[in-house]
């Protein structure tokens, strides 16, 4: 099929130059208006128009709209684009919010929780409900309790220089986002800062991860849920504190939702908005002929990259994987300058080709070689052609103190928290990206590894958590044996179970404490006490579990070893800290 030729079945509009508006609705129709443009690439300028005139830009809404025609006027300096290039508005229905969304999940999980006690198999259905609901969510394959909540006509602007060869060596296809996040205690900076900083090492590395978590506990709950219809047995602490977990998930994001205030969204992502229109009128007169540019700004990206998943069914016929690249633009300012790799559920691994492109164009710059931050939660536009094969990356700036850029989320992400000369910088850098694919050769490759924010999952493991390791281990391979193998039956297997629980809880306030300490659990600065705190509360619950089944007296041994292990371990660091002062102090006299 000629890539410059839409499929006939097709939802987008007929390729022509003028505004498409939406469905004639007084909730979210969208006129098209005369605007001024910019005279310059002054990204913070034009920020700051859209801003001013589009303060809501939630999915299909009316500021929404505006903002992507006023995208549109600034692709080129006379509010028309060259007669060569290609302007199609992608149709389709979204959520609003990702919150409703997650606030459904939560809560099936949550209702699932309750009904155990008088209907184990009803709470199963729930649960297994939640995990399959959310797993096709989250990988876009397919969508289950989303549909319950209202969708909205929107639509997205994509602004293609078409190759001039019937098929393009090289499709470079840019993406931004125009809408904006609801905000609310959720993105409060010591939230963030605890959810995605530092991970403990394999194999607690899904700590980090609350959705990778929920699916696998709510898959977990489901076998629960059954032995419990079948025998009677079951795990009352684990299951009391996973409906704690689902209250607290639903509450936070049901706060969302009654605060109702929308974040400007300065740097998420007009930033990365603004940069494509920038982007298109620097590349498009030097690109060579066999090369195809395509400049997107998509609508509902924050309901959960809605746009882009979209805008990836409607073009798998139009654009081959074989040479198509995706680079999304994602909060380009407020922070360190990385490129994503997503794991909210399904790991995904970076694109090795656009890695090698980030990391060919940092040294062309002369700026160091750029980190990978690997996003612990959420999506972005480059997630759904990742997940369908294709080349893709996401750039975005970070704060590596709080795990998202600065303001993210808030109402303070306005113009004048924008750091504009970072932005221009990361616009410069995202143009020498584009020139690095466009003269790569087909097969490049990252020649080293990818640098983390997060310490590196290894299985070479400090001190304390080989021997947690070891004792879950011990403890979830006992039950299953007692549980599937021996004559004892599941009640037995349960007292293993509970052991290897409770030496886990331990083992997550040890890491905890020490990273409140300010150390690195994942160093050898207290690994010794450390490791006999870790020990001791896994044979001390042991200990409690063996004697009784689960009673509040039976979590007195551990968390009284837990805390007077913990008030040693701070005291051995203050002394061994005075202790490598006053050497360092001897051997400066020296």
């Amino acid at each position: 099929m000629d890539v410059t030729t839409p499929p006939t079945n097709s939802s987008f509009s007929t390729p022509c130059p003028a505004y498409v508006p939406l469905e004639q609705r007084n909730d979210h129709s969208a006129e098209p208006m005369p605007l001024s443009q910019p005279k310059s690439d002054d990204a913070g300028e034009l920020v700051e128009r859209i801003l001013d005139a589009c303060p809501r830009r939630l999915p299909g809404s009316r500021d929404e709209q505006r903002a992507l025609r006023m995208l549109y006027n600034a692709f080129s300096e006379n509010g028309h684009t060259p007669a060569d290039w290609r302007v199609e508005w992608p149709r389709f229905r979204a959520n609003r919010s990702i919150y409703p969304v997650l606030a459904l999940h939560l809560g099936v999980a949550l209702v699932g929780t309750l009904l155990l006690p008088v209907a184990p198999y009803a709470a199963a259905a729930l649960h297994a409900l939640a995990a399959i609901s959310y797993l096709g969510d989250t990988t876009y394959r397919f969508y289950l309790l989303r549909r319950l909540l209202p969708r909205r006509l929107t639509q997205s602007l994509m602004v293609t220089r078409p190759s001039k060869s019937p098929q393009p060596r090289r499709r470079i296809v840019l993406i931004g986002h125009a809408d904006a996040s609801h905000t609310g205690l959720l993105f409060h900076p010591k939230l963030t800062r605890g959810s995605t900083g530092a991970a403990p090492p394999w194999p607690f590395g899904f700590v980090r991860r609350p959705m990778q978590i929920f699916v696998g506990v709510c898959a977990a709950l489901v076998a629960l849920d059954v032995i419990y219809g079948l025998t009677g047995a079951h795990l009352n602490l684990f299951i009391g504190a996973t409906g704690l977990a689902f209250l607290y998930g639903t509450l936070m994001n049901l706060e969302i939702l009654w605060r109702d205030k929308v974040s400007p969204g300065a740097s998420d992502n007009m930033s990365g908005s603004v940069a494509a229109p920038i982007l298109a009128r620097r590349l498009a007169a030097d690109l060579p002929d066999d090369v195809e540019l395509v400049c997107v700004v998509t609508s509902a990206e924050e309901p959960g990259s809605l746009g882009s998943a979209a805008l990836q069914r409607e073009m798998r016929e139009r654009w081959s994987r074989q040479n198509t690249y995706v680079l999304a633009l994602d909060c380009l300012t407020n922070g360190e300058l990385c490129y994503k790799s997503q794991s909210e559920v399904v790991p995904l691994k970076a694109s090795p080709p656009l890695v090698a492109a980030v990391q060919a164009a940092a040294d062309k710059l002369g700026r160091p070689p750029l980190r990978c931050w690997d996003a612990p939660a959420g999506m972005d536009d480059s997630t759904p052609f990742r997940m369908r094969g294709y080349e893709s990356l996401c750039l975005a700036a970070v704060d590596p103190r709080l795990g998202v850029s600065r303001h993210y989320h808030q109402m303070t992400d306005d113009a004048a928290n924008l750091e504009r000369e970072e932005l221009s910088r990361s616009i410069d850098f995202a143009e020498e990206v584009v020139k690095q694919l466009v003269d790569a050769p087909a097969d490049a490759i990252p020649t080293s590894e990818p640098t983390d924010f997060t310490p590196p999952r290894s299985r070479d493991l400090p001190n304390p958590w080989r021997s947690a390791v070891f004792a879950c281990s011990v403890g979830a391979g006992a039950g299953a044996w007692c549980g599937f193998v021996s004559p004892l039956g599941f009640a037995e297997s349960f007292v293993w179970l509970r052991m290897a629980w409770i030496g886990f809880l331990a083992l997550l306030c040890v890491w905890w404490f020490l990273q409140r300490l300010g150390v690195d659990p994942n160093r050898y600065d207290i690994g010794r006490s450390a490791s006999l705190l870790a020990l001791g509360g896994l044979l001390s619950a042991a200990a409690g579990v063996l004697a009784h089944p689960i009673r509040l007296h039976s979590l007195a041994p551990p968390l009284l070893l837990i805390s007077a292990g913990a008030l040693g371990g701070f005291l051995l660091h203050r002394l061994a800290l005075q202790l490598h002062r006053k050497r360092n102090r001897q051997n400066a006299i020296d």
